[in-house]
């Protein structure tokens, strides 16, 4: 276990992107749908990319991090299946760490701030049980303003999910079957997981996520995903909207995470 003043010194990885979404739901994995968006092609997930700088994150800060530790990922560029991305860590002043997917032209895709330690307490009835939607909300400004809750939803973590997770993001530490916990790339999936169950998405793009880990969340656990409305934004004439969402085990917060994404657009975004 690293100390969580320090960290432990990381040897860049590579990593070739991959896009695990073309199933998902999400239309801007798909080639012609992206393109008709100004995209090249199908955009690899950014939970993807996310996982691939986690990777980085927890080999520097180790167990510390995964008990009790936060992390800020911002999706900086469009990422593609196939380009080979290099993922460093190093000493940042304001987090512990820095990862950053590095493409080989030199363009940084994407970046991850770290810092183990206790993440800040969940407000007092912040994020209530809210009960199912007949049906789910439709993807404009108009059906979001005014709604503070989405439904919740619960899900079990089991080993086949842990396992394509791994999969998916080319895990190669040991720390997660050792331990028996559900890699951290889970959190991202759940946000999304959530948004897509409330509401009737097109092609969407994840942008960013702040994620506070209160304890680790473990192989078979059920989870209850308490999402909430913290902001609607109109920029450059795309649609952003940033959940907060509760992840709860038997009443107690697991972890909490802000999710950014763009859920409205007729182009992409300069």
């Amino acid at each position: 276990m690293t100390d969580q003043h320090d960290h432990q010194h990381v040897e860049p990885w590579t990593v070739t992107a991959i896009n695990v979404a073309a199933d998902s739901g999400n239309d801007i994995h798909d080639d012609d749908a992206a393109r008709e968006l100004g995209y090249e092609r199908a955009l690899v997930a950014g939970v993807t990319t996310y996982g691939y700088l986690l990777r980085q994150v927890v080999a520097a800060l180790g167990d510390s991090w995964l008990d009790r530790g936060t992390v800020e990922v911002r999706l900086r560029q469009p990422a593609y299946a196939g380009e080979r991305f290099i993922v460093t860590a190093e000493h940042a002043p304001l987090a512990s760490i820095r990862a950053a997917a590095v493409r080989d032209d030199g363009v940084v895709v994407a970046t991850a701030d770290a810092t183990p330690g206790a993440p800040g307490p969940l407000p007092a009835r912040a994020h209530p049980l809210v009960p199912p939607r007949d049906e789910p909300y439709a993807p404009v400004r108009s059906a979001l303003d005014g709604v503070a809750h989405f439904p919740t939803v619960e899900y079990t973590i089991d080993d086949a999910w842990q396992h394509k997770l791994l999969t998916d993001i080319g895990n190669d530490l040991t720390v997660f079957g050792d331990r028996g916990i559900v890699h951290p790339v889970i959190y991202g999936d759940l946000a999304n997981l959530s948004l897509m169950h409330s509401v009737a998405l097109g092609p969407w793009i994840h942008a960013r996520s702040r994620v506070r880990h209160h304890r680790p969340l473990r192989v078979g656990e059920t989870v209850s995903v308490r999402p909430r409305i913290h902001e609607l934004t109109t920029d450059n004439g795309a649609e952003f909207l940033t959940l907060d969402t509760a992840v709860v085990v038997d009443d107690l917060l697991v972890a909490r995470i802000e999710h950014a994404v763009i859920y409205a657009m007729n182009r992409r975004p300069t």
